[in-house]
């Protein structure tokens, strides 16, 4: 599961070919989102998730899950803290939009962005990429 809030959507890629670049990426996320192996949701502006983003990764015992974070100057890993990053995620589930209606709000950003009406986007491909 990917969570991405709202706000990393609104950030302009600084490039002449920002709009286009958006709308790729709008559409990518849709496309990735209708896999079951990799949903995404979105998190709302208007709800407040975890303050520092991490990566928390399961596996199958004996194993231990493992968690990343980094910032500018440090990676950290942490291996079997779930009881630290389970609520986190589970906090993340309860805000997130289900990811049907993630699809729907990442294809309306990306149709607002390219001025004109996608249909089907997230369902039709070219060598496994979205295409307008």
């Amino acid at each position: 599961m990917f969570y991405i809030h709202e706000s990393a959507l609104s950030t302009p890629v600084p490039n002449d070919d920002a709009t286009d670049v958006m709308c790729n990426q709008l559409l990518w996320l849709a496309f990735a989102g209708r896999e079951l192996h990799r949903r995404v949701r979105l998190v709302p502006v208007a709800r407040h998730g975890p303050r520092d983003s991490f990566t928390l990764m399961t596996f199958a015992r004996p194993l231990r899950s493992l968690a990343y974070t980094g910032t500018a100057t440090a990676t950290v890993f942490t291996e079997g803290h779930d009881a630290v990053y389970r609520p986190l995620v589970a906090e993340l589930d309860r805000i997130a939009l289900d990811p049907d209606r993630t699809v729907e709000e990442l294809r309306r950003r990306a149709d607002a962005l390219s001025g004109t009406a996608i249909h089907q986007a997230a369902a039709t491909t070219t060598e496994g990429h979205p295409t307008r």
